[in-house]
């Protein structure tokens, strides 16, 4: 004890009644004995300096899971990138690991600003994909006949198919494969669902009309009126007409 009357005292050299006295985390209660507030210890005269977060002292260096420092009891300030009260949560652009919405939903966040994708979705934040490995925006995906909707699958136009992987490269017209060679009904080709180019002297939807002279095989001008057409600029006259348009 010190002073005249023995009145006052000191804790590690610093009286009981100043500001900064245990550290600033206790009252000095008697001679070199700390009564520290919740959390700090006196232990091994600490004076209120020791303290923990989560049970790890503050000096340890997997204190705040590693990624943060033990400021006071039970208060850690995370470094970048982390968060929560013990810095045990990663923050990728902006969302906590946890989150929903972290790596657009389509990926874990493993580290800050570190996705990993789920599904063969790609890029920093697990917002894109491919389709046949074309991107989901690009204007050829899916062959330019759907939507790449999710990695490799794409949600095709009317009449165009997906089956196999084919990324909307299957069609048909009139029923038939556009590889069959009687596709178009063998007198063309199908270049897109329901669309037949017909060969020189075929006409209409399928290419199942024969053209003779101009005229389509059911006019009534066809052959001059007096004969079929059988095939493209080939007429067989009836009633013994002759001629090649039976004229």
């Amino acid at each position: 004890y010190k002073g005249i009357e023995c009145e006052t005292w000191t804790c590690n050299n610093t009286y009981y009644n100043d500001s900064s006295v245990c550290t600033q985390r206790g009252n000095c209660t008697s001679p070199d004995v700390c009564t520290c507030d919740t959390g700090y210890s006196d232990a091994s005269t600490l004076f209120c300096s020791y303290y923990e977060c989560n049970g790890t002292s503050y000096q340890d260096g997997t204190v705040c899971n590693g990624h943060g420092s033990c400021v006071a009891y039970e208060t850690c300030v995370c470094d970048q990138g982390y968060t929560d009260k013990y810095c045990q949560t990663n923050i990728c652009f902006g969302y906590k690991d946890y989150n929903e919405s972290v790596c657009t939903g389509r990926g874990s966040c493993t580290a800050p600003d570190v996705c990993e994708c789920h599904n063969d979705y790609k890029g920093i934040e697990c917002e894109t994909w491919t389709c046949n490995n074309t991107y989901y925006n690009d204007s050829s995906v899916c062959t330019q006949r759907g939507n790449c909707t999710s990695p490799d699958v794409c949600t095709c136009d009317t009449g165009y198919s997906d089956a196999s992987t084919l990324f909307c490269s299957y069609y048909e017209c009139n029923g038939t494969s556009y590889q069959d060679g009687t596709v178009c009904n063998g007198h063309g080709s199908c270049v897109a669902y329901e669309t037949c180019v017909c060969d020189q002297g075929y006409t209409d939807k399928y290419c199942q009309t024969n053209i003779c002279f101009g005229y389509k095989d059911y006019n009534e001008s066809v052959c001059t009126g007096r004969g079929s057409c059988t095939a493209p600029d080939v007429c067989e006259c009836h009633n013994d007409y002759k001629g090649i348009e039976c004229e």
